[in-house]
């Protein structure tokens, strides 16, 4: 009993004992011989026999059963009694253990007893726990055991785990929009509750294995296994494992460990391990080719950390389904076949008519929901904050989990309304069938903001299709327009963000009743506004329609995004493709991209007027980019103009034209002018036409400066094409008193003469005059009037 009460002294004070010692006190060595044993620290007082404490440092690294991340543990071994013939030992085990990815602390003591039985030539031993950890969001303990045997070549060991108080906690919770949506009366009920858990897990695990190699001072085993752990709110995890270890000396250990389960998964665990004086505390040093009676000092085998898993369980949440702009739940008015009610989802109305003559929908701020295929006559009005909505496209709605699909739609029933919708501030009109043969137009608005319509077919032999007047932050998308008397889609007066995006607009022969339209899009803005129009499909085989698409702005100041739209006309049923005008004194940021204009030949050739892209800045300053356009016509565009910019501001303009196709290389004299620019007002316009494909054309480049304007222009690495028919690759004027260009002209494939001339009082300025046409494949180069090399 003294050893056993002056053993656990000495390992609770050693620190102690080695911090106070100072190099005055501490004794000259007396032999170069030192043994790697604690005998100097502890003296041969008796205190201890052949197994001595042990101290040491391990390090875990990856994701193991139970836990994630690194693990350190500092570890303590003492003897606290051993028999007289040193063939059983009774010991206290205890480590201190740190999360590396939160710093969480956890801890194991425990008591272990070991008998070597020389008749069997085995080691058996037994061991108890008490564990400690922090999981990060709960405080886990148990009580652990197992049992060993230890042979001189085999091995093998069971241990349990049992957890104690607190096995498992909620530590949050969070709700999502995900599934679990239905309605219930006039309103929409879903999403989901997800609960986070952490919960300790009781166990048992089993390994054996033996030697398979030694050497001087190293033992390499391997170990295959099998464990069981369970928990409420887990699956059983059913798992096997295996184990490499190798001590390369008698103080630092090895191993390499890999584990799958349906809980955990595969997890790989490697670890390193430092133990001082010994792994084994023996008192006579180092050994090799340790035999079962050698190990009695070893700490035991077994999962350090308490095994936690954490939980994530989903379920319906039954939360009322909100509009975050307003905070409000979404009130629904349904309307079904065979309804006759009050507008709720069992007892919906049977016709819109009834529902919108429902005080609730005059007043506005809710869904009404048609759930129907049918045909229904009248014009309605819808109230402010009103979403009109049919089964038929798939309908999502933004709510506090985000946008989420509205469940009992995408059916494919498209309700036909013979009749016209009005708009009003932030209402929805998405998913019918709309034809309406009186003076009206099929959708409107006036003074209206935050109008949406998406995902209707629209059809009007008598006026617009969608007529929003005065209006501000408009999105028209996904609508197919056909059969359309007037301009399909006519915004006038309106300012705010207008999107118009992946609509199909057509007046087709084959169409019932085919309708000339005016302009497929016409918008015009009165202030500042930024307006995409982007992936439409315009087709018109019906002659007599004006533009495809027709931007004007009259003030403020601008950005427009006109891209990737197709635009299709028959022998001229189409004046042009895209027209912008820009009457504005603000500043004009305009964007003409990836955009295919196409006038094809019908079986009869045509000759007419085919204006591909025209852009006329009456007022302001503007910054333009034409870029990746293809323009052209199979037709002859007698008078026609692929691109036509024509420019009567005093503001500062830059323009860039770059990597277009203008016309069909198949034909010739397509269009009158590949591209014409045309400057009769002020004097800071710079131009870069470059790296672009043009002709065959009459004249492919044309270029006028007059009435006194200035502008400098860059002509580059341009590709025109070489056909008999064309007059002139380059027709370039600077006309009247004051008017002045400069040009930059280099690296172009040219065919066809460069025309120069001026008249009354212009000037050209060419840079490199000289070597003009050298620089330009060899092309003939006329100049008239007063042309000269620029400086």
């Amino acid at each position: 009993m003294k050893r056993a009460w002056l053993g656990l002294f000495y390992f609770l004070c050693t620190p102690l004992i080695l911090s106070a010692n100072t190099p005055d006190s501490a004794p000259a060595p007396q032999s170069e011989n030192v043994q790697a044993d604690v005998a100097e620290l502890f003296g041969d007082a008796g205190w201890f026999g052949r197994y001595h404490p042990h101290f040491g440092y391990r390090y875990q690294a990856g994701d193991t059963i139970g836990r994630i991340g690194g693990l350190s543990s500092f570890d303590g071994f003492l003897p606290l009694f051993e028999g007289e013939d040193s063939n059983s030992l009774f010991f206290l085990d205890a480590r201190l253990l740190i999360d590396s990815d939160s710093t969480s602390l956890g801890s194991n003591v425990g008591f272990g007893a070991r008998r070597y039985l020389p008749e069997w030539e085995k080691t058996v031993g037994t061991y108890l726990y008490y564990d400690t950890r922090n999981a990060g969001y709960a405080n886990f303990s148990q009580v652990s055991g197992g049992a060993e045997l230890l042979g001189d070549f085999w091995e093998g060991r069971l241990n349990w785990y049992v957890p104690t108080g607190t096995r498992r906690k909620q530590w949050g919770s969070s709700m999502s929009g995900t599934d679990n949506y239905y309605f219930s009366g006039h309103y929409l009920y879903g999403g989901t509750l997800t609960r986070y858990y952490q919960a300790a897990m009781t166990g048992v695990d089993m390994e054996a294995g033996r030697r398979i190699l030694t050497g001087f001072n190293t033992d390499v085993r391997a170990f295959a296994g099998w464990y069981h752990f369970q928990a409420q709110g887990s699956q059983q995890a059913w798992g096997w494992k295996s184990r490499i270890e190798s001590r390369i000396n008698n103080q630092v250990a090895l191993n390499l460990s890999v584990q799958n389960d349906r809980v955990f998964n595969t997890t790989v665990n490697f670890s390193v391990s430092f133990q001082w004086p010994s792994i084994t505390g023996l008192k006579n040093g180092p050994r090799m080719d340790l035999t079962a009676r050698d190990r009695l000092g070893e700490s035991p085998e077994r999962l350090r950390a308490i095994v936690v898993d954490n939980q994530e369980h989903a379920s319906a949440s039954n939360s009322l389904i909100r509009n975050p702009a307003t905070g409000n739940p979404y009130y629904f008015m349904h309307v079904a076949a065979g309804g006759n009610s009050d507008g709720s989802y069992n007892d919906p109305y049977e016709t819109l008519t009834k529902a919108f003559n429902d005080p609730r929908t005059q007043a506005g701020d809710l869904i009404v929901f048609d759930h129907r295929g049918n045909t229904e006559t009248g014009d309605f009005t819808l109230a402010p904050g009103t979403q009109v909505m049919s089964s038929g496209p798939a309908q999502f709605i933004n709510t506090q989990f985000g946008q989420q699909l509205l469940p009992g739609s995408n059916t494919g029933l498209f309700p036909q309304i013979n009749g016209s919708f009005t708009m009003n501030d932030r209402t929805l009109l998405s998913g019918f069938r709309i034809v309406t043969i009186d003076e009206s137009p099929s959708i409107k608005a006036d003074g209206a903001q935050q109008i949406t319509i998406t995902h209707n077919t629209i059809s009007n032999d008598a006026n617009n299709g969608i007529f929003l007047e005065n209006a501000r932050d408009i999105f028209i998308r996904n609508n197919t327009l056909q059969a359309i008397d007037d301009d399909m889609i006519e915004i006038v007066d309106s300012s705010g963000q207008i999107v118009i995006a992946d609509n199909t607009l057509r007046s087709l022969v084959s169409d019932a009743g085919p309708a000339v339209f005016g302009d497929a899009i016409s918008v015009s803005v009165n202030n500042d506004a930024q307006i995409d129009i982007d992936r439409n499909t315009i087709t018109s085989e019906v002659q007599g329609s004006d533009y495809g698409i027709n931007i004007t702005t009259n003030a403020g100041n601008i950005t427009t995004r006109i891209r990737e739209n197709t635009i299709t006309g028959v022998d001229f049923s189409l004046a042009g493709g895209i027209r912008y005008t820009g009457k504005s004194s603000g500043f004009a940021e305009t964007t003409i991209t990836d955009n295919i204009i196409l006038n094809d030949d019908d079986i009869v050739p045509g000759s007419a007027v085919f204006n591909g892209i025209s852009i006329n800045y009456q007022n302001g300053s503007a910054n333009t980019n034409l870029s990746n356009n293809v323009i052209a016509t199979n037709d002859h565009a007698t008078g026609g103009r692929g691109i036509w910019l024509n420019y009567q501001t005093s503001g500062t303009t830059t323009t860039t034209v770059n990597n277009n196709t203008i016309s069909d290389s198949t034909d010739n004299n397509v269009f009158y002018y590949g591209l014409i620019a045309e400057v009769s007002q002020g004097t800071n316009h710079d131009f870069f036409i470059t790296d672009n494909k043009i002709g065959p054309n009459l004249f492919n480049i044309r270029v006028d400066v007059t009435n006194g304007a200035a502008a400098n222009m860059q002509v580059s690495q341009n590709i025109f094409a070489n056909n008999g028919g064309t007059s002139g690759d380059l027709l370039i004027y600077s006309e009247n008193a004051g008017s002045d260009l400069t040009m930059q002209i280099f690296n172009n494939t040219a065919y066809q003469p460069f025309e120069f001339s001026t008249n009354s009082g212009g000037i050209i300025r060419i840079q490199d005059l000289a070597d003009l046409s050298t620089n330009n494949n060899g092309v003939t180069v006329n100049a008239t009037g007063n042309v000269v090399n620029a400086p």
